[in-house]
């Protein structure tokens, strides 16, 4: 009788954004506010989606699939959901990117 394997482990590439005010006639950045009230509108998840390549056939994208604000909306967790439009992977259907969040249990 075969034993059952253990899942093999995933990678989880984990990652961190400081945004800085690189304009010395400004007191900040409005980088910041600007994704914050764009989030707060509750767009679907497709309209948080950036192409890796413009050129690329798989068409390759990151797209913000879930975030929380933390601390009085001092800061933003999320989750970012690299996936392709190719049609020999395996999918996601689109209609979760219609959807505000799309949460991945791993």
């Amino acid at each position: 009788m075969d034993k059952e394997q253990a899942p093999k482990p995933q990678k989880i590439t984990l990652k961190a954004f400081k945004f800085e005010n690189q304009d010395v006639k400004k007191s900040s950045s409005e980088v910041f506010g600007k994704i914050k009230t764009v989030l707060k509108e509750n767009f679907p998840v497709s309209t948080r989606k950036m192409y890796l390549n413009k050129d690329d056939p798989k068409k390759e994208n990151d797209s913000l699939s879930d975030y929380n604000f933390m601390n009085n909306d001092e800061h933003i967790v999320g989750t970012l959901l690299r996936s392709s439009e190719e049609d020999t992977q395996p999918t996601i259907d689109e209609s979760f990117f219609e959807k505000q969040n799309l949460q991945l249990m791993i």
